[in-house]
């Protein structure tokens, strides 16, 4: 019989294998960042049983469970629907507001429209850079003129000159 791990188990796990504090502390860290992904029934469920969703956040629980410095999320929204999407963006803004550096790579304007900053990329190559500052997560009115902006300015900073460079 395979080794079966519970989502809750496998989030944790790794806080044993690499954190000194109590087993207790990592206990509660876990039920509190499966809480705060929307997917704390997932506790008892093993993994195998999640849907891709539900992994997504487990995954993120599990790589935000040691309180890291710097977090590089690759389309940590992509197989969500909006409110699990909206859940996973709440969290990563608690973590941004605590002095965690995030790093994300979205191809979705709703999600860069969170950002204060955002980076367009073309072939490799820095396109253009888009400074937005701070947001209210709560403001939904401005992140909408932010996702409208973002999507326009990506639009804008991809769109290639004559001479082969990015404008």
């Amino acid at each position: 019989m395979p080794f079966r791990l519970t989502c809750y188990a496998f989030t944790y796990l790794k806080y044993t294998a690499y954190v000194s504090h109590s087993k207790a502390t990592g206990r509660a860290r876990a039920r509190e960042l499966m809480q705060q992904a929307g997917i704390a029934q997932l506790e008892n469920r093993y993994i195998t049983e999640a849907s891709g969703g539900q992994l997504q956040r487990v995954g993120i629980c599990r790589a935000l469970i040691n309180h890291p410095v710097v977090v590089f999320a690759d389309e940590p929204t992509g197989a969500l629907d909006s409110a699990a999407t909206a859940g996973v963006l709440d969290l990563l803004r608690s973590l941004s507001d605590g002095g965690t550096t995030l790093v994300t790579v979205t191809h979705d304007p709703g999600v860069a429209a969170h950002a204060s900053r955002v980076l367009a990329m073309s072939d490799g190559c820095l396109a253009g850079e888009l400074v937005l500052g701070a947001v209210s997560p709560h403001d939904l009115d401005a992140i909408a003129a932010r996702r409208d902006l973002v999507s326009a300015w990506v639009s804008q900073s991809l769109t290639v000159n004559p001479t082969g460079s990015a404008v």
